[in-house]
């Protein structure tokens, strides 16, 4: 569905797969589990995105992140979480759903929520400033909530 795959010849991503963090036994989404011992993590392979201070990527092989965000924007537009994010048009322009993710702050700027589109916006604050709009047949859920990582 999003086009990552399990193992490196599993995708049609030469980026797209599931990782093995090295010297740990930690495993991202879509890796696969050597063994018992090893623990899926709540982060999709990102080089640039780290857990217990280790990447959770290699840019060459094993970068989900990176095929949801550039490769599938009309279909899905997942956001690793930050501790804070500014929300602009840029951000939802031509998706038609939306799932923005941030640990502390939330801030949604002169944005327009489209007929047909989906946005959700979860974090432990979020404020809608002057220029937000849903048209309607947009569909709007803020959630807030403690988020301390990705789902």
């Amino acid at each position: 569905m999003l086009a990552c795959g399990h193992q490196i010849t599993g995708s049609p991503y030469a980026y797209g797969h599931g990782y093995t963090i090295p010297g740990t036994k930690y495993v991202t989404i879509m890796g696969e589990l050597p063994d018992s011992t090893y623990d899926h993590i709540p982060h999709w392979s990102n080089p640039y995105r780290y857990y217990d201070s280790y990447a959770t990527g290699t840019a060459t092989s094993n970068d989900c992140a990176r095929v949801i965000r550039d490769e599938i924007p009309e279909k899905v537009h997942f956001l690793q979480p930050e501790n804070n994010i500014i929300i602009t048009s840029a951000d939802v322009n031509s998706m038609s759903f939306g799932d923005l993710i941030s640990e502390l702050t939330a801030t949604c700027s002169g944005i327009t929520v489209c007929n047909g589109s989906t946005l959700k916006v979860r974090s432990s604050e979020v404020t809608i400033n002057n220029g937000f709009t849903a048209e309607m047949g947009a569909e709007l859920e803020i959630i807030n909530e403690g988020v301390l990582d990705c789902p």
